[in-house]
């Protein structure tokens, strides 16, 4: 077997390997597209031209589809509490008299999430609840800043914000958002 021959097989080899793993992932179809190309070489080197153009014009539409599929958004992650709705009950419950004793203020909308201030007397409480709520709402990311006055940062999904608000007993009517914003916040000395 000739060294052009074995090439070619290599090439054709690979091209439908990543061609059958492109399901699992991006990059398998780039490499799908590099294949083509590599089989593109053989038909040319082989005095088969129209091989060549054929599997030229797949590399193009292999990287056109790695492309469009770049741009597309990421899938929303699937929001699901593992919570009981008894267990959530009591979670709220706790969330609410913390925020009643402890919270400054109202929660302001964030990009992706909502932010509280609470009086510093609060962090053991607020870091208990972190605690549960990344066990049962992984989807959820709290950042506490520790300080006189702690600022909790919760973050996720859009969709999830109703639930960020109720852990604390709180209405999306509760939330400042827009220009009121920028007022609490200079008050408050945060840039």
């Amino acid at each position: 077997m000739s060294p052009l021959t074995l090439f070619g097989a290599a090439a054709v080899t690979f091209m439908m390997l990543m061609y059958a793993l492109e399901r699992r992932g991006r990059g398998f179809i780039l490499a799908f597209a590099g294949g083509c190309l590599l089989s593109s070489a053989y038909g040319f080197l082989a005095g088969t031209w129209p091989f060549g153009v054929v599997e030229a014009i797949w590399a193009g539409i292999a990287v056109n589809r790695y492309r469009v599929l770049r741009q597309e958004p990421a899938p929303e992650p699937h929001i699901a509490c593992t919570l009981t709705a008894g267990e959530l009950e009591e979670r709220s419950r706790v969330g609410q008299a913390l925020a009643e004793r402890t919270l400054i203020g109202s929660p302001v909308a964030t990009k992706d999430g909502i932010q509280l201030r609470f009086r510093g007397d609060a962090e053991n409480d607020l870091r208990a609840i972190i605690k549960a709520e990344a066990e049962c709402c992984p989807f959820l990311d709290f950042r506490l800043h520790p300080g006189p006055t702690l600022v909790l940062d919760v973050r996720g999904p859009d969709q999830a914000k109703p639930l960020m608000l109720s852990l604390f007993g709180l209405e999306s009517s509760d939330v400042l958002g827009g220009d009121r914003v920028h007022e609490v916040r200079r008050a408050a000395g945060v840039s």
